[in-house]
């Protein structure tokens, strides 16, 4: 046993983990924890398959640079996962996914869709095909996030829209509200988010900005009424 404040784990995996307190080091080199974690990290000599969490100090070897996101459980297979989720051609596609899958709802709306039953049925296929890739993308970001999935309001917003479209898909009320997948941009689209961000931080001046707009309305109102009355009553009376 040695002593350590400050120690850090690492092994074939590429990565390096912060660990603070007492440490062992088995024959491997590898730091441990208990025994469980000390056999599971000896299944694989090449490339140890087990998981650890990400921490503010933990490091990619290979590059030196701190990986995203603290508090998640990573692996080499789910750091994988990780990082085609967050590819800026994934996000691009999805984006364009989004984008498209709104058009294309509001192209089902047409009577020439609606009145006929085969283009109906193509832009169903189409939206079920839309919504599975969804879903995909969607399982890709639990395994990527997983216990920190749920601190994100938009990956939960996310996990919500699908999961009711994928259940409720028969219903017709729940299928009017699959156009609300639109609002997913605003957690793809970074201006779009810093626009609805500003709006919500600003809310309280909103509400008084209102508040102003509702009172002149209503005092030009009362006087306009007051002033022409007599002439609103006298056109009506001549006609």
């Amino acid at each position: 046993m040695s002593n350590g404040t400050a120690s850090s784990y690492s092994s074939n995996n590429g990565y390096t983990a912060g660990i603070s307190g007492l440490e062992e080091v088995n024959e491997n080199g590898h730091t441990i924890l208990d025994k469980e974690d000390d056999e599971l990290r000896n299944k694989d000599e090449d490339g140890f398959l087990g998981f650890f969490i990400v921490k503010e100090d933990t490091k990619n070897q290979e590059t030196g640079e701190l990986l995203a996101d603290p508090g998640r459980i990573t692996s080499p297979q789910l750091e994988i996962v990780y990082n085609v989720a967050n590819l800026d051609s994934v996000q691009f596609f999805v984006i364009g996914l989004i984008i498209f899958n709104s058009i294309l709802m509001g192209v089902a709306t047409f009577d020439f869709v609606t009145d006929d039953e085969d283009a109906q049925e193509t832009v169903d296929v189409v939206d079920e095909v839309i919504l599975w890739m969804f879903t995909v993308e969607l399982i890709m970001n639990i395994f990527a996030y997983n216990i920190i999935f749920h601190k994100d309001s938009w990956r939960m917003f996310d996990l919500a829209s699908i999961i009711l479209s994928l259940c409720f898909s028969n219903l017709k009320i729940i299928r009017s509200f699959r156009i609300f997948r639109a609002f997913r941009l605003f957690g793809r689209v970074p201006s779009l988010n810093k626009i609805l961000s500003a709006l919500f931080n600003t809310g309280e001046q909103m509400v008084s900005i209102l508040f102003v707009l509702v009172l002149v309305f209503y005092i030009f109102g009362v006087m306009f009424t007051q002033l022409f009355s007599d002439c609103v009553h006298e056109l009506a009376d001549t006609s």
